[in-house]
């Protein structure tokens, strides 16, 4: 018991400490350093125009075949190759043109609806000093810097993905050019939407590139000389038009530049390497104003029209700027950096040599304070650190026993992080390629379970090491898209297999005549319950929408299945057949009366229904505390949430049934891990159905609210994270009360195991990744989700033996 109750206590320590490290200490940028305004110069230009093409790929726009007017005139302008920040997504690239400062995590949380960035904006400098800015096309700019646009014409919203609306952005640049701002954005949404949907090889993308590099450039055509011209992209894509990671593939832009204030083009044996982060200030020199004073890129003074001496003194004054916000964010190791500052600005220095030496110490301050930043700083690697070793130990204070089998498992995890790093960085469509044939030839082993349940447990039971890493070492390690569908079918898979088994000592499907029809109604049940988890199982997002927009029909859905899980209940719960009706009314009630009820009344039984539910199953009156506990729930929840939650608790009681049939010595090891690697699966499929799908942007943000516009926020996190407790143990009581107690106990010690162990596994996912927007997104979604599995699992550990010395003892 002190070692069970060490390991609790330092399992709470180290959940606090992965939300407090993963938040505060790595992802959390810290605010951005005052630094005074770099002094502008006069404008080289009358007029700007910066035309963004969205998702176009570096080697597309080189090649005369696909488009041949964008690859002619990056051979006769200006040009170079550009590589977007390694978060290589829209909003991380805007903030990148406008601040100098590459995408961060809340690129990654918030890449469709973006915050206005912390940093100070050459767009900002721009309007406060009376120019006038215009834009046309994508509406992420506006979300960022909205104030400073004085003219802004729109792309449509809520159209299709494979909608073609190149035409309207035309004309909203041929109508803001029309009024000649200052500066004029131009961004193009739709090729990169055709990437997406068609995939950059195919022949409709290949169309539609080569239309648009004709419109672009007939657009370009009719402007008059006073225009600077500068073209971009925003970032490249895969082969199948994903992108958002750190692959050359996704990061690779072209860029080409000419009119008044641009150099003329410099022959090259090789194409010039540019970063985002360098346009931000040299927009800003190219309109006259000062640039951005946050940005770690480097003014691209040898793209300027101007004399050596100028040239030198933009690249001076740029480093100046520089020093200053390096002192600010890291002093102590700026510090070397700044000493060399007056030495690389002497006169005594030809301006070639100048500008050489202060374009250098630019790149090196960004490198500092690169070093310093999100996934690449060595707190970042330091807190990866000590969250492995602390799942270790948790996991060695509780299981200390199956010290090879938590080393497979260990193992296990460090594979799958490597082959999440790696799959990433696979050029074309292999990521997607690979990733599949790992799946199913990973998973292949778990169609023994469906054909011969028997041989699985004989295999598993008499080789720990083996069981260790297929189930349920296997699912704590699995990526989050990749563990959805495997939840889901193992959810039916293991319900058909072990509810519908011929004896209590075995599993597997048959049938004799006298129990025909008691399986007859528990295989409805089980595909009724099916159906009602396959949005969770097979939509990414989204899954529950179209339920939630017809109330009526979600609710008489949810009455349905509550009457189904109330039937299971009265049937093997003895009992509860005397209460049933009382209880399946207190349900119906609640899902009334939570419609209608105010602040005053909804959150006391949102709280205290669930609390009175624990002292009921105390005071071993399971049937009575389990409801209750499931009636707070209802009160936490909206309409479609009892679609899988009900499915989920259907199933956990089935097993439970099952599992009941099981004499104690019959729970081998294999037995012990297949019901704690199903009952994960049934919990994991239920947090996917009630937060409607893999990412967290449909998670019920007026939760106890009860009609109050005022709610504190602190009220509605507290409200959700109560809402997946409670689900939580109410799945884990109902599988436990078919298992005797040392099993029992045992059984919740693994799932806290495998809480802690997935939280671990899945931010070495985000940190080997270095930032990639896919896995950072997925892997942010997943993690509270771990932390909350081994927190409820881990409030359900004092009643394990409670809920099942119930069924020990036939009462």
């Amino acid at each position: 018991m002190p070692r069970r109750l060490a390991a609790l206590l330092l399992g709470a320590l180290y959940v606090i400490g992965v939300v407090y490290g993963t938040f505060v200490l790595v992802l959390r940028p810290p605010p951005p350093p005052h630094v005074a305004l770099p002094a502008a110069r006069p404008a080289l230009t009358q007029h700007l125009l910066f035309v963004v093409v969205d998702g176009l790929r570096y080697d597309v726009a080189t090649d005369a075949a696909r488009m041949p007017r964008f690859a002619e005139a990056m051979q006769r302008h200006r040009s170079a190759e550009i590589l977007a920040g390694r978060i290589s997504m829209t909003s991380a690239a805007v903030q990148n043109y406008g601040t100098g400062q590459r995408g961060c995590f809340a690129q990654i949380v918030r890449n469709i609806n973006p915050d206005p960035p912390p940093y100070n904006s050459w767009l900002h400098n721009a309007a406060e000093r009376g120019r006038k800015l215009a834009l046309a096309g994508d509406p992420v700019w506006i979300e960022m810097y909205g104030d400073s646009f004085a003219e802004r014409l729109l792309d449509p919203e809520g159209v299709a993905m494979d909608y073609d609306f190149n035409a309207r952005t035309f004309a909203s640049t041929r109508t803001l050019l029309e009024k000649k701002p200052d500066l004029l954005v131009a961004h193009f949404v739709t090729p990169d939407h055709q990437g997406h949907v068609y995939g950059i090889p195919s022949e409709r993308y290949a169309r539609h590139i080569r239309g648009f590099d004709r419109e672009l450039f007939r657009l370009l055509g009719e402007l008059s000389s006073d225009w600077t011209v500068v073209v971009t992209s925003d970032h490249g894509a895969a082969d199948s038009g994903t992108h958002g990671a750190d692959v050359p593939i996704q990061r690779r832009s072209p860029i080409f530049a000419y009119g008044p204030g641009i150099a003329a083009k410099e022959r090259q044996a090789q194409p010039q390497i540019l970063d985002q982060s360098d346009l931000a200030n040299t927009l800003a020199a190219l309109l006259g104003v000062p640039g951005a004073a946050h940005s770690q890129g480097h003014l691209l003074t040898s793209w300027l029209a101007v004399s050596p001496e100028a040239r030198a003194d933009y690249a001076c004054t740029d480093a100046t700027r520089a020093v200053a916000l390096a002192r600010g964010a890291a002093a102590s190791q700026a510090e070397p950096l700044a000493a060399r500052l007056d030495s690389i600005c002497s006169p005594r220095l030809s301006p070639e040599k100048r500008q050489q030496m202060a374009d250098g110490l630019v790149r090196e301050i960004d490198a500092l304070l690169t070093s310093l930043q999100d996934f690449s700083s060595t707190r970042a690697w330091a807190f990866l650190l000590a969250t492995l070793v602390g799942a270790a130990l948790v996991g060695w204070l509780l299981v200390g026993e199956n010290l090879a089998a938590a080393g497979v498992c260990g193992a296990l995890g460090l594979v799958a992080i490597a082959l999440v790093a790696w799959l990433e960085h696979l050029p074309g469509y292999w990521p997607k390629t690979l990733d599949g044939v790992l799946f199913v030839v990973f998973n292949l082993p778990s169609l023994l379970f469906l054909l011969r349940p028997e041989r699985l447990v004989t295999l598993l039971s008499g080789r720990p090491l083996v069981a260790a890493a297929i189930v349920p070492g296997g699912f704590a390690v699995a990526y989050p898209t990749n563990l959805q569908p495997v939840a889901f079918s193992i959810c039916l898979a293991a319900s058909l297999v072990i509810a519908l088994g011929p004896a209590p000592g075995r599993w597997g499907i048959w049938w004799d005549r006298a129990s025909t029809p008691h399986r007859l109604g528990n295989l409805a049940l089980v595909l009724a319950w099916g159906a009602a988890f396959a949005p969770a199982g097979i939509y990414a997002s989204g899954s529950y929408s179209s339920f939630a927009q017809r109330e009526q029909l979600t609710l008489a859905i949810a009455v349905l299945l509550v009457a189904s899980v109330a039937w299971m209940l009265v049937r093997n719960l003895p009992g509860a057949r005397r209460q049933w009706v009382l209880f399946l009314a207190l349900a119906t009630a609640s899902l009334v009366l939570r419609r209608s009820s105010p602040p005053w009344l909804g959150r006391p039984l949102l709280l205290g229904l669930p609390l009175a539910g624990v002292w009921l199953l105390w005071r071993r009156q399971l049937a009575l505390g389990w409801w209750l506990i499931f009636c707070g729930f209802i009160w936490v929840s909206r309409d479609f949430e009892l679609l899988p939650a009900c499915a989920g608790l259907g199933i956990a009681l089935l097993l439970g049934e099952r599992f009941a049939g099981v004499a104690g010595d019959g729970w081998s090891r294999g037995r012990r891990l297949i019901a704690v690697g199903v009952l994960f699966c049934v919990i994991f499929l239920v947090r996917l159905g009630i937060s409607q799908g893999l990412d967290v942007l449909s998670l019920d943000f007026g939760a106890g609210a009860f009609g109050d516009l005022h709610v504190p926020a602190r009220w509605v996190a507290f409200a959700v994270i109560w809402k997946y407790v409670l689900v939580t143990v109410l799945l884990v009581f109902a599988v436990l009360r078919g298992l005797p107690s040392a099993v029992a106990s045992g059984t919740v010690v693994a799932l806290i195991v495998l809480g802690v162990t997935r939280a671990a596994v899945l931010l070495g996912m985000m940190q080997c990744s270095q930032g990639s927007f896919w896995t950072t997104m997925r892997v942010m979604s997943d993690l509270p989700f771990a932390l909350l599995f081994a927190v409820a699992a881990a409030l359900a550990l004092p009643w394990a033996g409670v809920v099942s010395a119930r069924t020990e003892q036939g009462a």
